[in-house]
């Protein structure tokens, strides 16, 4: 009996916190929140969120603006006034810095510019597991699970260089090179 206590002890999370279900069993849990008047990047943004959720899951979370949001939990994508009250006041400071907090109830999502703010869209999904080792959706990796839940994270990080580009005109590379945390060709 007490090693079995041991090894739930260990396997527990260090914050006490519980994993934020998105999906159980194929039901959506959560909703992703985007600012009332969100850029269409931010709207982008959470429409990417949304259908790489969809391929781990099989299952489609609904997207809303914060006035329409229901209760429970949430991922909040861009400057919502959820997410300003859980964001550092210095964020939109530097440039492209990447904010990606999980808090009861939810996640926070967003970044000092509306680019960012795609960028923590890709800090959460390989959080959950999701790669692009290369351009082209034949070199993804995307777990696949009925069950989707996001344990606890904190990320605060911004970029080492200022330009991040790869050489050449290939169109075919950009959404790529976007999700690598390339901003430029």
């Amino acid at each position: 009996m007490s090693i079995l206590m041991t090894i739930l002890f260990l396997a527990a999370p260090a914050t006490g916190e519980k994993p934020l279900i998105l999906v159980e069993e194929g039901l959506a849990k959560a909703t992703i929140v985007v600012p009332d008047k969100a850029s269409k990047t931010v709207d982008a943004s959470a429409e990417e969120l949304a259908r790489y959720l969809e391929k781990i899951s099989g299952t489609k979370l609904s997207i809303v603006a914060e006035s329409k949001a229901p209760a429970g939990p949430r991922l909040d994508v861009g400057r919502t006034r959820n997410a300003s009250r859980l964001l550092p006041h210095d964020l939109f400071q530097e440039d492209e810095r990447v904010v990606v907090r999980s808090a009861p109830g939810g996640v926070t999502l967003c970044g000092s510019g509306d680019r960012a703010t795609r960028y923590a869209v890709y800090r959460l999904l390989e959080h959950l597991g999701c790669r692009w080792l290369a351009p082209g959706e034949e070199n993804e990796v995307v777990p696949r699970k009925t069950t989707l839940a996001v344990d606890s994270i904190d990320l605060d990080t911004k970029p080492a260089f200022r330009w991040r580009l790869f050489n050449g005109s290939r169109p075919k590379c950009e959404s790529w090179g976007m999700r690598m945390g390339m901003n430029g060709r």
